[in-house]
């Protein structure tokens, strides 16, 4: 809590002792700041808002807290009611990526916290807390749909770092095991150990802004990333040898492109929070020449409803096609029918499937079946008479047993960092 609060919540306690009590003021007891307040759980546990909030903010993208930073909310009693993470490395296109709302029980005490993203698409998950005795978040239980996905344990230093995490991951969650976190005098990150020990990140700061990391497979170098900032400190450049990243500040927006030995084979667009406006990604041949680029536009829901194919060349970009995603499979969030224009907007072709339901136990995953392309009057054809190339570029309703994956176009893409978990 900021000085301010604190000051303006002593005023009001005042004020109410003053109006309800006619003792004497040194009867009264003692005033305590909201973030000084300790509720009893039991003997080895209690409730203090100021621990919490230290432990919450080491907790998630616990390897990214060089690049990110939490804003709170309060209520009119000064207790907290929501947490934002902002991506501060990306200044204001990065706030309010993802959002915490903080539920309390009868005692007054946070017992889980929802988490939402900026992007509606992205599934929210709940977290229940258990404290030590002084208040520090030591289990976090992640639960989606009250179906319990993973138990954290957590364990700190004397100055209540976080140092250890060791997950308990459930069946088709895929999680790190363990992960360790190791500081400099500073208090700043300097090592993320993951993968059961055998991964290791080491962190290299100037003037408090991160300006290396060295990736580290069973105790071999493989790779050393740098990092470049303009004057307000967001980042404009990443770089691992010969493929790097640069970030591009507009108003309002953020433009990432992604090099691969000098070719680029990425560019997103984000708005506000992070969230996905606009994604390209450039195809090579074997030759390394510039085969196609494929655009999908992102609305507002997070789903990337028309995608775009250009042939050309990489700064000559030549629309040959399009097309749209009619028809959505909500409980798997995949596309089920897909339709192709041309540049006079006149159908061509769809592209259907059927999701089947596949249970395992206790859980369960979509599988894509029954795919059939039709001719605009509703003819069934197959896939083998469509003579335009661009229509199967585009097309990302995959055949079953195929190993094209149908959720790039779809999902913000993961490139922006090769180590980064964002």
């Amino acid at each position: 809590m900021s000085k301010l609060l604190s000051k303006s919540f002593m005023i009001l306690l005042i004020g109410v002792a003053l109006v309800s009590c006619e003792k004497d003021a040194t009867d009264a007891p003692p005033l305590i700041d909201a973030e000084d307040l300790v509720i009893s759980i039991n003997e080895n546990s209690s409730y203090n808002q100021r621990n919490f909030k230290i432990s919450f903010e080491q907790l998630f993208d616990s390897d990214m807290r060089w690049g990110i930073g939490f804003s709170h909310e309060y209520n009119g009693q000064f207790k907290l009611k929501s947490s934002d993470l902002n991506y501060s490395i990306f200044g204001d296109v990065g706030n309010a990526y993802q959002n915490f709302e903080h539920f309390y029980n009868d005692l007054g005490i946070i017992t889980h916290s929802v988490r939402t993203y900026s992007n509606p698409r992205f599934r929210s998950f709940t977290y229940d807390y258990e404290y030590d005795k002084l208040g520090y978040i030591i289990k976090l239980t992640e639960k989606y749909n009250d179906q319990v996905m993973g138990v954290v344990d957590l364990e700190y230093d004397d100055l209540f770092r976080l140092t250890f995490k060791n997950y308990e991951w459930i069946e088709n969650v895929q999680m790190e095991d363990q992960e360790k976190f190791e500081y400099d005098t500073e208090g700043q990150l300097i090592t993320w150990i993951y993968s059961n020990n055998t991964n290791r990140v080491s962190f290299i700061y100037e003037n408090g802004l991160l300006v290396e990391v060295e990736q580290y497979d069973l105790d071999e170098l493989y790779e050393i990333g740098k990092f470049y900032y303009d004057e307000v400190d967001r980042i404009i450049k990443l770089s691992f040898e010969d493929d790097y990243t640069d970030f591009e500040y507009l108003a309002g927006e953020m433009n990432i492109l992604d090099y691969n030995e000098g070719l680029l084979v990425h560019e997103g667009l984000y708005g506000d929070g992070f969230m996905a406006k606009s994604s390209m990604s450039y195809v090579y041949n074997d030759e390394d020449l510039f085969d196609y680029c494929s655009q999908v536009q992102i609305n507002e829901q997070g789903y990337g409803n028309e995608l775009k194919i250009f042939y050309g060349e990489v700064n000559e970009l030549v629309e040959v096609g399009r097309s749209l995603i009619t028809e959505w499979h909500i409980p798997s969030q995949r596309p089920i029918e897909q339709k192709f224009l041309n540049l006079n907007d006149e159908v061509l072709y769809i592209n259907t499937c059927t999701m089947l339901e596949e249970i395992n136990g206790e859980y369960s995953h979509w599988n894509i079946t029954d795919v059939k392309w039709y001719l605009a009057d509703g003819t069934e054809i197959e896939k083998s008479d469509i003579s335009e190339d661009w229509v199967l570029k585009l097309s990302i309703i995959y055949d079953p047993g195929s190993r094209k994956s149908n959720d790039s176009f779809v999902n913000t893409p993961q490139t922006i960092f090769s180590l980064m978990r964002l």
